[in-house]
């Protein structure tokens, strides 16, 4: 087994300037990141603002990995209007360009938008599907023109396509443009899929987002604190040639609770170190 990188994601901290979590989240000992962007935290839109942060990382000896991509119900790039379709690519560009000027590797994407599944009319999903592999094919292409790869993170069931099947149809229809996979441990414990993900596209999946729950809701707490079992997943994907990094994704806190989230990241990232630990001494 591959003692694999464990970054953290600054999504933790999206309420707050990224300019002023980055010397805390260093001093914990974290030193590769995936970065948010809520305008609020990392404005990506300003390219002095852009500019400062990247060398606030530098100071700091900060690795930006990956940028995960802004969602919010404005943002759909399957939509059936074209004009707004558009603007949502748009918007994902300008990350992209972000992304290429913090020399990061990856832009993590959720490929549906924040709209149930059930609110679609049955007529309109089909269509829906096909304008997101067309958009995804023009975000994969800006991608590669910066140097960042395309990962696409399988969402929350519930969510427009954000079942597995969805996903795995999209990412075929991609093969060409060299797409990846982020796999979110939380969304897929959801959906009751994660070990069938694995399977399936473990070699393709370059980060995993682990984040924890109890099986009802999308909590991301630190690993270990839910019911998913990491061990076994820590094995699946051992087993099946992972080789990329873990992200820790916990959910968002005001600016009061930094140092304490801080400590859970860390204790995860232990927790994560002790099942890679006890299955090297298992030989598997």
């Amino acid at each position: 087994m591959g003692n694999w990188a464990i970054g953290l994601s600054t999504g933790c901290f999206y309420r707050i300037d990224i300019n002023r979590v980055l010397e805390k989240i260093r001093d914990s000992g974290f030193s590769l990141l995936e970065i948010s962007t809520h305008t609020d935290h990392f404005n990506y839109l300003d390219p002095h603002a852009v500019e400062a942060t990247a060398k606030h990382l530098d100071r700091l000896g900060l690795q930006i990995l990956s940028l995960h991509a802004p969602f919010a119900p404005d943002i759909d790039i399957s939509s059936p209007d074209r004009s707004r379709r558009e603007h949502s690519q748009s918007v994902v560009f300008k990350v992209v360009e972000a992304g290429g000027a913090l020399q990061a590797a990856y832009l993590v994407l959720h490929p549906g938008p924040e709209l149930h599944y059930d609110r679609i009319p049955l007529e309109e999903r089909l269509s829906r599907l096909q304008f997101t592999a067309e958009s995804l094919s023009r975000i994969a292409d800006h991608c590669h023109r910066h140097n960042l790869m395309l990962l696409l993170e399988n969402m929350i069931p519930s969510l427009s396509i954000g079942n597995l099947s969805n996903l795995m149809w999209l990412w075929g229809a991609l093969l060409e443009k060299d797409v990846g996979i982020c796999l979110d441990t939380g969304h897929a414990n959801l959906e009751g899929r994660l070990y069938s993900l694995v399977a399936k596209l473990a070699p393709f999946i370059k980060i995993v987002h682990a984040n924890d729950n109890h099986g009802r809701e999308d909590q991301h707490l630190a690993p270990g604190e839910g019911g998913l079992d990491w061990r076994r997943i820590v094995a699946s994907l051992s087993r099946h040639c992972f080789q990329g990094t873990f992200i820790l994704e916990l959910a968002g806190v005001n600016e009061a609770e930094v140092s304490r989230t801080l400590e859970r990241a860390c204790c995860g990232r232990r927790f994560l170190r002790d099942r890679e630990k006890e299955l090297n001494r298992m030989g598997l």
